[in-house]
């Protein structure tokens, strides 16, 4: 970046974080990930182990999930139909893929919190052998039935709601929340519900659901035990998008904030502490280095364009008159013995490019750097031992 161009980000930067005035609460839950534990089966036969070690009769090794099925085996997150079949055609139910995810937070004991009884739903009797991994579902935001009362345990799960949940589950457990746009574009996307179109683009973005020949994405078809097996296992063995454990680490007025080393040629940071008129402090601003300059290039000023986010700090006091307000970008996320800290992005998309125009690639590009913000929103209370909300 020159020298001439730099001042008017920089000072861009400033009058922006000064002006932050945005909300929208968003809890940041935790949860143990992966933890791995064997429990009682989905009311099928588990395997022997040389079952295990030589692999199913129906999954052979020229099978496209044949190291999905077997990493979910290994891992007893996912059992055959019988000691020698897996039956990887066959759909697998609502029930299955909830207690398989329930493995995989590591079978959190729910009757201490619920006591033993019936779930929320009146198809989900107590003692069977999904109640608890519905319970703990349920509770966690996971699942939340059909509207009658009912969560169908024993119905086929569809492609669509399995995205749901299972993006549901990415949320809960800790891993990166991810932010897109109408994207990618399967020639039946008009028939994914409402309520799942979300979840699919980000699962299919994260390249962990993958769509049929045709580029169609089928969401009312009947997931397969190896659909499922092959989705969770990508889920599971995902390399994160940021590495945090190469990070330059900025100290903002006593706040250690880690970004990833990998990107800092593409970003413009301020981690000089700007008191805001309301007197909280704002202690880092990231922002799009490309669309500050474009924006610049082309108009003369940054004019906020290209901001990713920044890191507010509160006192008490400020904390309870901004929580009232309806505002939106803005998320509380940790506190300590003085303070609250809050992330804030912006509620619309600050991408530039000269000319104004804008391609798919810079929008991806985009997408990938809007993301990173959450993760140095959790390695943040984990690096300076704050309290999550």
């Amino acid at each position: 970046m020159s020298e001439a161009i730099a001042p008017e980000i920089m000072k861009h930067s400033k009058l922006m974080a000064a002006l932050l005035v945005v909300l929208l609460t968003v809890s940041v839950l935790s949860m143990p990930y992966p933890a791995f534990a064997a429990s009682d089966n989905e009311g099928v036969i588990q395997p022997g182990s040389a079952a295990r070690s030589t692999g199913f009769t129906d999954v052979q090794s020229s099978d496209w999930f044949y190291s999905d099925v077997g990493y979910m085996v290994e891992n007893s997150l996912m059992y055959g139909t019988s000691s020698t079949q897996f039956s990887p055609n066959k759909a697998i139910t609502r029930g299955m893929i909830v207690t398989i995810l329930w493995r995989i937070a590591g079978t959190p004991d729910v009757n201490s919190e619920f006591g033993n009884q019936n779930s929320e739903f009146k198809d989900v009797d107590a003692g069977t052998w999904y109640t608890d991994a519905v319970k703990w579902a349920a509770s966690n935001g996971i699942v939340s039935g059909y509207g009658d009362g009912t969560f169908g345990p024993n119905d086929n799960i569809t492609r669509e709601q399995f995205a749901m949940m299972l993006y549901r589950y990415e949320h809960v457990s800790g891993r990166i929340p991810v932010s897109v746009a109408d994207y990618p574009a399967f020639a039946d996307g008009d028939k994914i519900s409402g309520y799942a179109t979300f979840s699919v683009n980000a699962l299919v973005r994260q390249g962990i659901i993958n769509g049929k020949a045709g580029n169609l994405f089928d969401p009312q078809g009947m997931a397969t035990r190896a659909e499922s097996a092959a989705m969770l296992a990508r889920f599971l063995t995902a390399a994160p998008a940021f590495d945090l454990t190469d990070a330059a680490i900025y100290n903002s007025d006593g706040l250690q904030i880690a970004l990833p080393n990998a990107y800092l040629d593409k970003l413009i940071i301020d981690a000089e502490p700007v008191t805001n008129y309301d007197g909280s402090v704002v202690l880092i601003t990231v922002t799009e280095k490309q669309s500050a300059e474009a924006a610049i290039k082309d108009t003369g000023s940054a004019d906020g364009m290209g901001w990713l986010f920044s890191i507010v700090r509160y006192d008490p006091a400020q904390y309870q008159a901004t929580i009232g307000l309806d505002n939106s970008g803005m998320t509380f996320f940790a506190k300590d013995d003085n303070y609250y800290y809050c992330y804030v992005t912006a509620s619309d998309v600050r991408l530039y490019r000269e000319g104004g125009e804008l391609t798919a690639d810079a929008m991806a590009e985009w997408q990938l750097l809007n993301d990173m913000g959450t993760v140095v929103r959790s390695d943040i209370v984990t690096r300076n031992d704050l309290t999550p909300l």
